[in-house]
């Protein structure tokens, strides 16, 4: 009877070493269904610096606060199927921006850039945002919101074809000497 027991034990703990992620799970389902792609949830958890590179131009913004301008930025933090980020490789870049300056000072921005997951493959975004500076321009605060929605526009690697959207939401943060940056955090879906 103790044998019994211990080979159930021996069983059960070999099964639970076994398991496998979800996403894993799903991978295989994709290629032995003949690559169909599977929609899964992402969420995505990012912090940005600003990219300086003097060879990219930053861009005039329109609307009501000329001269004001945006540059590019790196990209940070940890996502859903890419793991941590690499830093080096993953940014933003402004290619449209609009300030407004009524009962609130906002910045309107599309954005296009890529993230590239620990393993180096590659997701391409666009997106469009909203940036609350109104606390920023009034000097109440350092700080103001970003929201937005990022639509994933392909890749490379595994994401190669990828679709998705995710919406992002956080933190504008102007107090740093090397300029402003943002964190957001975001929950939406990716198809690969």
């Amino acid at each position: 009877m103790v044998m019994m027991a211990m080979g159930i034990m021996l069983l059960a703990a070999c099964k639970k070493d076994s398991s496998t992620d979800a996403f894993l799970m799903d991978d295989i389902e994709s290629k032995a269904n003949g690559g169909k792609q599977v929609t899964r949830p992402m969420k995505i958890d990012i912090f940005s610096s600003v990219d300086l590179n003097p060879d990219i131009p930053s861009v005039p913004c329109l609307g009501d606060a000329n001269p004001l301008s945006t540059s590019g930025f790196f990209l940070n933090g940890n996502a859903t199927h890419l793991g941590k980020i690499n830093a080096e490789k993953s940014r933003g870049q402004d290619i449209f921006c609009e300030f407004t300056a009524g009962t609130r000072l906002t910045l309107a921005t599309k954005v296009a850039g890529q993230i590239v997951a620990a393993n180096g493959d590659i997701i391409y975004y666009t997106g469009s945002d909203v940036l609350d500076l109104t606390e920023i321009f009034t000097a109440v605060s350092p700080y103001g919101t970003i929201e937005g929605v990022w639509k994933i526009t392909g890749g490379t690697g595994r994401f190669v074809g990828a679709t998705g959207s995710f919406p992002i939401k956080g933190i504008v943060d102007v107090s740093k000497p090397s300029g402003g940056y943002f964190t957001a955090t975001g929950e939406g879906t990716i198809t690969y």
